[in-house]
């Protein structure tokens, strides 16, 4: 059985792996949103998405993944965010 502490510390450190270089190397951040979406969290997504203006290194806007669950969810702001290129996804539906 693999231990997770053992296979981390593996592949920790400060350098890129596989020997490429740093400026070679690219850098990833994923946003994420979870849970419903409604009247207390799209002003707060839209506001970081929007207000900000953050752009990937090509000019490119940040986009998201939102996690969505059923229950007090407001549909119309989902397919707002998905019509501007976010990524919707289920959270669960139990």
């Amino acid at each position: 059985m693999l231990d997770p502490l053992v296979e981390y510390q593996k592949f920790a450190g400060d350098q890129p792996p596989g020997g490429l270089a740093v400026a070679a190397t690219p850098q990833f951040v994923v946003l994420t949103f979870d849970d419903a979406i409604n009247g207390q969290s799209e002003p707060i997504y839209r506001e970081l998405l929007e207000t900000y203006n953050f752009r990937n290194s090509n000019g490119c806007p940040i986009q998201a993944t939102i996690f969505v669950s059923h229950e007090w969810t407001n549909y119309d702001a989902v397919e707002r965010f998905y019509r501007q290129g976010h990524e919707i996804a289920s959270n669960s539906i139990t």
